[in-house]
């Protein structure tokens, strides 16, 4: 007889254009004829079928054939009427029995439901919730199963399915323990299931939310669940939902590897894994508004499909590294995000953007190496070292990190840019429309582009193949040391090629390891002050110490501005605690300069061998002009042959400086 209800049911499933009658399917499913085809079993010891109404599990009466199940049957809670039945489990009679299966179905519109509130129950596979054939197409049934666990002990050797076909399956865990080895939430052709986590205690080797075009949610707002491998929307057409708002989720591995939809929202309580591996095909969203996620590693996004965990909240910890790969975009609006090392990095373009909250790389973090963009306007990114290969914007927040920039910077927004770490440009830097702060040494080494922009440097380095360029108002301020190492012809032109781009340097505590060779600016007309900051119509530059020789030289290249008559400067150098002047002539001041010109001066035979400083004083004419000298090469250095140089007399005037050019030459 089982043989052929066997047979009966493959023709149910795989014969479409044979019609069956409901009476039939529920006659079936009232015997347990679909058992063999869902769990086939070794063993059979007895079917027994739930014939009562609301009852206790250990009432004889209650079944057919009579008698409380034992070790080895296949036991059916089921109905097909509209009554609804409530099966209250008590076990004293048999408390170690282990059940072959046992199905939680109903067909009819009443509700079944078993009652875990005491004693153990121990079953090898468990379906709760079955349904028949496919929705809107006859013949088909839905079957639905509940589960409300308050107390004792729960035992699935093998599988517990929530939601089977068109079924659909419900567990309430309000206290108590359940253990299976494979939990599934979900199933088959439009299978439903669904885990409500209120207390108590689940442990699994696997939980599989929504399987094979199924649904499958976890509400979890207590309890612990525990599982070797937490499996989210594995297969096309699925779609799977967790949301945590309490409690504690441990797992190995909670991954979503297949084709199907994943929402995970979390907005309390504690998931810990080993790997978190969310997209592959499918869409999946991960949304942290609370609570705390713990990784040791993190990938988001791998092949097709839409990728996007939004962080407004909570903490998110990775102990190794957080990778997003293809279309994987990460948003975080508020909450802390720290981890070890976080890479961007994907075939489509992976965009990560931080509006507010805490970004913490303890290593490095590396955007691209194809198709990567970090979007930074709030909040604070902390990060050891920050390799940029790919679009790094920024246009608000705080930044500290050391930055190799190899693809493109981009910085912009109202007030300030604070870059809190030292900086090497082998790409392009791009300035607009805002002020930037640079605490450490800035090393251009390629492209930088300043427009409207202002510039406040630390120390700044131009590189062998460096060029900066400015357009607009863009000024530039160095507080400690400038180094000009560009072997570019143009790299000067560059700066200077801009008409309202101009360069301030105050190297007071310039190291000497920074003067060969150098570039160096001064600017008169409402400039900053040398020491203290405050608005001056002087400018003077101080270079470092070096030692007198036969000559004292300097290339220059000026800008009249607005100043109505030629500019002064004073050439003076420290001795004896005061500052002496060099006597005799002033460059050439007559006009703008079209090139760098040179400048040398004899120096008197008693200052010959003596280490000093040299400050250059340029005076302004008032508040509304702007001349502008630069300086270059300024060194001291024996007597050349008298046919290369036009060398200058020279005396000591004492404190007071020469006041005007004197355009005659004077031969050597």
């Amino acid at each position: 007889m089982k043989e052929m209800s066997a047979m009966k049911i493959v023709s149910l499933h795989f014969a479409a254009n044979r019609r069956i009658t409901k009476s039939v399917l529920i006659v079936l499913m009232m015997f347990g004829f679909l058992q063999p085809l869902l769990f086939p079993a070794s063993v059979q010891a007895e079917e027994k079928v739930w014939t009562g109404g609301t009852g206790w599990w250990d009432e004889e009466a209650n079944w057919n054939p009579s008698g409380q199940p034992q070790t080895g049957d296949d036991v059916f809670l089921t109905q097909t009427d509209t009554i609804d039945r409530n099966v209250h489990y008590r076990n004293t009679l048999s408390p170690d029995a282990t059940l072959e299966s046992l199905t939680i179905s109903a067909t009819g519109t009443g509700n079944m439901t078993l009652n875990l509130g005491q004693d153990r129950l121990e079953v090898n596979n468990e379906l709760v919730g079955h349904g028949i054939g496919v929705y809107g197409e006859d013949p088909y049934l839905f079957g639905t199963g509940q589960i409300t666990q308050t107390s004792g002990e729960h035992f699935v050797n093998g599988t517990l399915q929530l939601g089977y076909s068109i079924g659909k399956g419900a567990y309430n865990m309000i206290e108590g323990n359940l253990s299976a080895q494979r939990f599934i939430l979900g199933s088959g052709n439009e299978g439903t299931g669904i885990l409500n986590m209120i207390g108590g205690n689940l442990s699994a080797e696997l939980i599989s939310v929504a399987d094979d075009m199924g649904f499958g949610t976890i509400n979890q707002s207590g309890g612990t669940i525990t599982a070797q491998v937490l499996g989210l929307a594995s297969e096309h057409g699925s779609v799977g939902i967790y949301n945590l708002s309490g409690g504690k989720v441990t797992t190995n591995e909670t991954s979503s590897t297949g084709y199907g939809t994943l929402y995970f929202n979390q907005s309390g309580g504690t998931h810990v894994t080993g790997r978190l591996g969310l997209g592959y095909d499918g869409d999946v969203g991960y949304n942290l508004s609370g609570g705390t996620l713990e990784a040791d590693s993190v990938t988001f996004g791998r092949d097709s499909g839409h990728h996007e965990f939004t962080q407004t909240g909570g903490s998110f910890i990775v102990n190794d590294r957080l990778y997003l790969g293809n279309v994987g975009d990460f948003n975080l609006v508020d909450g802390t995000l720290e981890a070890n090392n976080v890479t961007l990095n994907g075939d489509d373009h992976t965009i990560f953007t931080q509006t507010g909250g805490t970004h913490i790389v303890h290593d490095t973090l590396t955007i691209g190496r194809s198709n990567g963009e970090y979007n930074l306007s709030g909040g604070t990114l902390t990060s050891l070292n920050l390799i940029n290969d790919d679009e790094f914007n920024y246009s608000g927040g705080d930044l500290n990190a050391d930055i190799t920039n190899y693809g493109t910077a981009n910085l912009s927004g109202d007030g300030t840019r604070a870059v809190n770490g030292d900086v090497i440009n082998n790409g392009t830097w791009e300035s607009t429309n805002t002020t930037v702060s640079y605490d450490g040494s800035f090393r251009n080494n390629n492209t930088f582009n300043s427009e409207n922009s202002v510039q406040y440097f630390e120390e700044l380095i131009i590189g062998n193949n460096g060029a900066m360029t400015g357009r607009g108002d863009a000024p530039w301020f160095v507080k400690e040391a400038f180094s000009g190492l560009s072997i570019l012809d143009d790299t000067v032109a560059n700066i200077l090629g801009e008409q309202d781009f101009s360069v301030y340097y105050n190297p007071l505590t310039t190291s000497n390891e920074y003067l060969g060779g150098l570039d160096y600016y001064l600017t008169g007309g409402g400039m900053l002050a040398a020491l203290d900051g405050i608005v001056s119509t002087d400018k003077y530059f101080i270079a470092d110490h070096l030692t007198l020789s036969d000559t004292f030289n300097f290339d220059y290249w000026w800008e009249m501005g607005n100043e109505p008559t030629d500019p002064n400067l004073d050439i003076l150098f420290f001795y004896d605690n005061e500052w002496l002047s060099f006597g005799g002539l002033l460059p050439n001041f007559d006009g703008s300069s079209s090139d760098w010109e040179t400048f040398s001066m004899y120096v008197p035979e008693w200052a010959r061998g003596l280490e000093t400083q040299i400050r250059f004083f340029l005076a302004d004419a008032g508040q509304k002009t702007d001349p502008t000298v630069y300086l270059r090469n300024i060194s001291s250095n024996p007597i050349p042959e008298p046919s290369t140089i036009l060398l200058v007399g020279v005396g000591l005037a004492g404190i007071a400086g020469i006041r005007r050019k004197l355009k005659s030459n004077i031969s050597a």
